[in-house]
């Protein structure tokens, strides 16, 4: 893990395939897009679903996570401060909701992951995702009434190797 502050980042963004970060490297080549790699790991790992079937339902539930984070990445970076202001309470007051009560229920009829049942690299996603959009977002917890969604990412952020990496990793913004 290689943590880029934003000092180098714009020294380091002309040399990342699409100019985008995450990207993991291996045998010589670069490969990036956040969702191709958690799927990719996902396969490699055996949480990708046993079957094309599966495999969509995680597919499905990543997209909607990934809908949801552009709106919030969208309203976060909006130069005009009160357009801003209007598009991250839409996304706190709206957006959110909307999407969390759906997946509440998806996760309470999936015995609590958020497809088939079982762990998959979504619940990673979705994890990873909520971690970051409390922080963008300036809340302190997005998952505030939704009780099968916040014990889900309790669950994966206590694995014992996801949790020494969160408890060592260096903390950066870009």
């Amino acid at each position: 893990d290689h943590r880029v502050e934003r000092s180098e980042w714009f020294d380091l963004k002309p040399s990342m395939p699409f100019g985008k970060l995450p990207v993991l490297e291996f045998d010589g080549n670069t490969y990036s897009q956040s969702v191709p790699l958690l799927r990719y790991l996902g396969k490699l790992a055996k949480l990708a679903g046993n079957d094309d079937l599966e495999a969509l339902q995680i597919d499905i539930i990543a997209d909607v996570i990934c809908d949801v984070r552009t709106e919030i990445v969208t309203a976060f970076w909006e130069p005009n401060e009160e357009i801003k202001q209007t598009k991250l309470n839409h996304v706190i007051t709206d957006i959110l909701p909307y999407n969390l009560r759906r997946l509440e229920e998806i996760a309470k009829h999936n015995n609590g992951y958020l497809a088939n049942n079982k762990l998959s690299w979504v619940d990673f996603l979705f994890s990873s995702a909520i971690e970051n959009s409390n922080i963008i977002l300036d809340v302190k917890d997005c998952l505030e009434g939704y009780p099968t969604l916040k014990a889900l990412q309790e669950n994966v952020m206590s694995f014992p190797r996801v949790k020494a990496w969160i408890d060592k990793r260096h903390h950066t913004i870009i």
